[in-house]
């Protein structure tokens, strides 16, 4: 059970990582709250 678990993580990071960079993308616009240098992480 432990060796599926580890593959649906090792399956899962790298969407939810492609998912958070298409967030950046959308918000790092002009004025945005997730912009550079905001102060959210």
């Amino acid at each position: 059970m432990e060796n599926t678990t580890d593959k649906k993580k090792t399956w899962e990071c790298p969407q939810i990582v492609n998912i958070d960079k298409e967030l950046i993308q959308l918000n790092s616009g002009p004025g945005s709250d997730a912009g550079p240098g905001s102060t959210h992480s």
